[in-house]
């Protein structure tokens, strides 16, 4: 299968995160003839509106701090870079599961824990199609991004075709590590390497190890992507009546050199604007349209005094501290005018999947009825640093059984928050700005 670096904020920033207080409610606190999510059946008319909806928009540009094996085309070693593109809209109508630790308040740190198969963060639903454009975006998106049913998110697709026919090869044109997929009919941008930084969504092939979605890392002929993972070796192998989409945003991709580490988000000292635009929906009705300068110059986080890559989380309690600030020797990029919040935010998950030749990056899902945790710090400017504190890294691996592998995701972004819909409650907080990825693996003997 597929190993895309999936880097989903869905869940991760609605009650978790840049909100004033916790919201949803814990259904033994609602009589027994209401329904949940809904208010109290016995309390007058005129009683405040409920949110029905929490949403984040995220647009940005996110690189993994751990590096393992040769890059695409020998060493140095893997570097992965591009752009993580997060749309969700979650339906908090219903009872919610309440945080483990934390009340979702500005300045502090959440975490929730859940149960694969039986309860989970609540649920994503399609708001209308969102744009994502603008000078800001260096790759822009040819089209709007929408919600796919199947998929159960956004996605931006960038194109795509059904019932094609074609073939796979490994080795790929990138060495080791990569694979050739030459899709019959498509054209794909040989000359100025168009879909690298994309991800190649592949299904109907039939051919073993090829149903997923692969960072593109290269174009070798007009119709041939080259794409990354660990592939077994493959003689060239026909299929017909597969189907492809292109991505965008889907997660960095491995590579060392330009154009193999694309950039998305303009980085100069005083960027172009991302344009965020979105129809007027029943819970949205003011819609989206809005211009955000990105911080996207030089986010590098301390490594001393103390201070945590997001590769270093805890595998045992205790404080897990994070600072761009410069003082502590990090640099917490450019600073727009534009926007109404700057946001250093600490965010992630656990994950009890099988790593057994797995990436350094990929999260396998947890197995039906093993617990996971979602955490969530926010800090708004100035703050360019934060701790997760003891008691909260504590909650994070208590899960049973406990985690194999936690991502941590840092950033520091410029976004706008608003409230709109029915009595203005449904919230929709928009980011863009520079992600800090890593990925922690927790020893089998390691305890909570």
């Amino acid at each position: 299968m597929g190993h895309k670096l999936s880097l989903p904020l869905a869940g991760l920033f609605g009650l978790g995160a840049l909100t004033l207080a916790a919201c949803g409610d814990n259904d033994e606190n609602l009589p027994a003839d209401a329904a949940p999510g809904s208010p109290d059946a016995s309390a007058p008319a005129d009683a405040a509106p409920m949110a029905t909806r929490s949403a984040t928009i995220a647009v940005t540009q996110a690189t993994v701090t751990k590096t393992t094996g040769p890059s695409v085309g020998g060493p140095p070693p893997l570097q992965l870079t591009g752009g993580s593109f997060s749309i969700d809209f979650q339906d908090v109508s219903g009872t919610q599961v309440p945080p483990v630790f934390g009340d979702g308040s500005i300045g502090s740190c959440t975490v929730f824990k859940y149960t694969a198969g039986t309860n989970g963060p609540p649920p994503s639903v399609d708001e209308g199609a969102v744009t994502i454009n603008g000078a800001g975006l260096l790759k822009p998106n040819p089209n709007p991004c929408t919600f796919s049913a199947a998929a159960g998110e956004y996605l931006c697709i960038a194109g795509g075709g059904a019932g094609v026919g074609g073939s796979v090869s490994s080795p790929g044109a990138g060495g080791p590590g990569t694979a050739n997929v030459t899709i019959t009919g498509a054209t794909f941008g040989a000359a100025t390497q168009a879909e690298v930084g994309m991800y190649l969504d592949l299904s109907g092939t039939g051919v073993a190890n090829y149903t997923g979605q692969f960072p593109i890392v290269g174009v070798a002929g007009v119709s041939t992507l080259v794409i990354g993972g660990p592939f077994p070796g493959l003689a060239a192998t026909p299929f017909a009546a597969g189907t492809y989409g292109l991505i965008q945003g889907a997660g960095p991709v491995p590579g060392s050199t330009s154009p193999l580490t694309p950039k998305y988000l303009d980085d100069a000292a005083s960027p172009a604007d991302v344009h965020i635009e979105m129809a007027a929906s029943a819970a949205y009705p003011d819609g989206i349209d809005i211009d955000l300068e990105p911080i996207a110059a030089g986010l590098t986080l301390s490594s001393t005094g103390g201070f945590l890559l997001p590769h270093q989380f805890p595998t045992t309690a205790a404080d897990a501290p994070f600072s761009c600030a410069a003082a502590d020797g990090g640099d917490c990029g450019n600073d727009p005018s534009t926007g109404d919040l700057k946001a250093f935010i600490i965010t992630g998950r656990t994950t009890t999947g099988d790593l057994s030749g797995r990436p350094v990056y990929d999260m396998p899902p947890p197995a039906a009825g093993d617990e996971y945790t979602t955490f969530t710090c926010s800090f708004l400017s100035p703050s360019t640093k934060g701790t997760i504190p003891q008691a909260a890294v504590a909650a994070i691996l208590d899960t049973t059984p406990a985690p194999t592998r936690i991502e941590t995701r840092v950033i520091r972004a410029n976004g706008s928050t608003t409230f709109q819909g029915p009595g203005a409650v449904n919230q929709l907080n928009i980011l863009v700005g520079q992600a800090l990825v890593g990925h922690t693996d927790v020893p089998p003997s390691t305890a909570r």
